[in-house]
């Protein structure tokens, strides 16, 4: 798993590098306003990189969302830190919780209990007396307050909880065993008591060295498919293996979604592996029966341009009537009308193949992006909401400068308003030639887990957070200068540069300033306005003015592709 979160941070930051060359061509789209919760969160000294794992809803219909971060009271650090923030319906931040062991700790998964609290599945490297890497499962109430926390295993990690009808809980994810030389991962299940107590753990062994298991799908009371990578095992709840099945290599090698249809039916969202296929991700749908029949195929084909153009798709949810709702991540994708799109998106299908044939694209000022497979959840009034990692300056800063976003979408998974818009692009779905599932021969081993308390270890800690809910410029501050006259504007989300064609402009009563000092390099979010004695009958003494930032380009027009881009206005009195 560490291997392939360092793929992923390297990831990010090539789509801070190439966005700058695509940027000019993307047909994109965006958010909405009043039902948008588009949060990000910095601590009191700026913001570093925050990427997030997971989303879950909460009892009052707001959100709990696990990230890990690079910094902690304001101190850029590395390895992370993991948090979670808990925000109302409105986006609001509730709380938020910071814990880390100095090497290293993911929230890989959040799992909402039937006592309204939630089981926090982190990994986390050094925890206890022991450098070596374990699970972590976190209990806590829905206001935050830890109600136990256990570590378990060696060389462990875990991605989710799944709570059962007598509030047990399956955990699945995986283990880490030196072979020769190599360490190879190994699928892992473990079932565990409502006070996190060991009940029994399963292990297979896959002939694989790159197998883990990032999900659970349950199909009764008593019966689960454990998912992951190019395996599927169907377990009962006490344990016992009644199956185990694997994706053809010719058709992927990655499995990002599995849901059950009201007909037993499997439907997978797969694709291969970009790092093994030349760096691009070509999605297909499958659906199979129980015995691993083929039902129907679908994959979305992308251009091989020796590129990362890829689709993602993860994770899907069931939403009635035979829909099937999946949050999108488009990666330098090459649509059907020609045009390049890079950002997230939804689409739909129907559980007989029946394939929705355009996609809503999310457009925002800033890079969006999130391919994990929990990192979207489907809000109670049945619209998409994803967590995101949100690049506010994809290639001027010194550092990274990602913040963590959480987007909720309204009125059929639409975004539009706060700077933000949806658009729908097309999408040619084929049919595919897959074949059935295959049988699996991994062999399965009972072993004996041991944990232990990490409440003694005090890993929590006190930080203080910003938010800001809107994808626009905001001017939270206006300060006046002397010796030269000049005013010093700060606030959040100015205009990154992007080559020059975007440049933020200060305006007063519509009238534009155009000199101004933006020294991005030091602070994005801070701009020094001027123009000399022409400044102060701009600002008449005891009037309240007007002030406000907005992007225009360089003949000081206003940017309306790839989005119209304007603060309100920051009552400033002289």
């Amino acid at each position: 798993m560490r291997g392939e979160k360092m793929k992923k941070n390297h990831k990010e930051i090539l789509f801070c590098l190439l966005i700058m060359i695509v940027f000019f061509i993307l047909e994109q789209a965006t958010l909405f306003a009043n039902q948008f919760v588009g949060y990000y969160w910095t601590d009191d000294d700026g913001a570093f990189a925050n990427f997030p794992w997971s989303v879950e809803n909460s009892p009052d219909n707001g959100f709990i969302i696990g990230a890990e971060t690079w910094s902690r009271n304001g101190i850029q650090m590395y390895p992370p830190d993991a948090i979670v923030i808990r925000v109302d319906s409105e986006g609001k931040v509730l709380w938020w919780k910071q814990f880390g062991t100095g090497c290293g700790v993911y929230p890989c998964g959040i799992t909402r209990t039937s006592d309204n609290s939630y089981i926090i599945a982190a990994s986390g490297n050094c925890i206890g007396d022991s450098l070596n890497a374990k699970a972590w499962l976190i209990k806590i109430k829905d206001d935050g307050t830890i109600l136990w926390q256990r570590a378990y295993g060696v060389n462990t990690y875990c991605h989710k909880a799944y709570e059962l009808f007598d509030h047990s809980l399956i955990i699945v994810g995986g283990t880490w065993e030196l072979v020769g030389e190599d360490w190879i991962n190994r699928p892992q299940v473990m079932k565990i008591d409502e006070d996190g107590n060991v009940l029994w753990t399963k292990i297979l062994k896959t002939g694989s060295d790159y197998e883990w298991l990032e999900g659970s799908t349950f199909i009764s009371d008593s019966e689960f498919i454990a998912w992951g990578r190019s395996r599927l095992y169907k377990f009962n709840i006490d344990g016992t293996l009644i199956w185990q099945k694997a994706l053809a290599e010719s058709i992927g090698n990655w499995i990002k979604s599995l849901v059950v249809t009201p007909e037993g039916n499997l439907i997978i969202a797969a694709h291969y592996d970009p790092y093994d296929v030349g760096g691009y991700a070509e999605p297909t749908i499958l659906c199979y029966s129980d015995d691993g029949t083929l039902k129907w195929a679908k994959k979305l084909p992308v251009v091989d341009n020796h590129s990362d153009n890829s689709v993602y798709l993860c994770p899907l949810f069931p939403i009635g009537d035979g829909t099937i709702t999946s949050y999108a991540f488009f990666f330098s994708y090459v649509a059907a009308d020609g045009n390049m799109y890079w950002g997230p998106g939804a689409i739909q299908f129907n559980e007989d193949g029946k394939m929705g044939q355009n996609a809503l694209f999310y457009k925002t000022p800033f890079l969006v992006t999130s391919v994990w497979s929990k990192v979207a959840t489907v809000a109670a009034d049945g619209n998409i909401v994803f967590s995101g990692e949100l690049c506010v300056d994809p290639f001027y800063s010194i550092s990274w400068d990602w913040k963590n976003a959480l987007i909720k979408t309204d009125g059929g998974n639409l975004l539009n308003g706060n700077c933000t818009e949806t658009i729908e692009i097309p999408l040619y779905w084929e049919d595919c030639d897959a074949p059935c599932l295959l049988k699996g021969n991994d062999e399965i081993e009972s072993v004996t887990t041991t944990s232990f308390d990490t409440t003694p270890y005090n890993y929590f800690y006190d930080v203080v957070v910003k938010s800001v809910n809107t994808f626009c410029p905001v001017i939270t501050q206006i300060n006046k200068l002397q010796n030269p006259f000049r005013l010093e504007i700060l606030g959040y989300n100015f205009i990154p540069p992007y080559w020059g064609s975007y440049i933020p402009q200060v305006v007063i009563n519509d009238n534009p300033v155009p000199q101004t000092t933006w020294k991005w390099w030091k602070n994005l979010n801070r701009i020094i306005a001027k123009k000399d004695t022409a400044l102060k009958y701009m600002l008449p003494k005891g009037v309240p003015v007007c002030v406000q930032i907005r992007a225009v380009d360089s003949h000081n027009n206003d940017i309306v592709y790839p989005l119209y881009q304007q603060s309100d206005c920051f009552y400033f009195t002289r």
